[in-house]
């Protein structure tokens, strides 16, 4: 497990059909329940819609997308270093 939020949870996962020495990804977890209840629907729509059409070295890319009855899963690019927002807050 890398993190843990509000919502859910991210993890650093490997996409098995690429083997054992394949690209890592952070998937992150975001639990339907929760969302709902804090009125976040839009929010992850846009964040999702964002992350797919975003284009960049220097930023991270939605590279699959999918759910279960109970949770969205987001499988991200995996950059170490942890959060941007944690990175600019130690610089200050």
């Amino acid at each position: 497990m890398l993190g843990r939020g509000s919502f859910g949870k991210v993890m650093l996962v490997r996409k098995k059909s690429e083997g054992s020495d394949g690209p890592t990804y952070a998937m992150k977890t975001l639990r339907k329940k929760e969302l709902l209840k804090r009125r976040q629907i839009d929010h992850t729509q846009t964040e999702r819609k964002v992350l797919q059409d975003i284009q960049h070295p220097f930023l991270v890319s939605l590279r699959f997308a999918f759910q279960s009855e109970e949770k969205l899963y987001m499988v991200l690019d995996f950059m170490e270093g942890g959060e941007l927002f944690d990175q600019i807050l130690q610089r200050e």
